[in-house]
């Protein structure tokens, strides 16, 4: 039948955080997924500052080659 839940089953599970808040399934994702975000926002950042880097380095080195 469609539209019946199964008391037997817990779609969330309540489970307490290490500052003492329960939290349930969901927003224990939400907040992995969170932190993977801002994890790939810094290494995003470090590659484009690392391209810079070397891309100023090639240009010097050329410059330097012309004189």
């Amino acid at each position: 039948m469609v539209g019946i839940a199964d008391p037997k089953k817990k779609s969330r599970i309540n489970q307490e955080g290490s500052d003492g808040w329960e939290r349930d399934r969901m927003m224990m994702v939400l907040f992995v997924v969170n932190d993977m975000k801002e994890q790939l926002r810094r290494v995003e950042l470090l590659l484009i500052v690392i391209c810079i880097l070397f891309g100023l380095n090639l240009v010097l080195s050329l410059l330097c080659m012309a004189k």
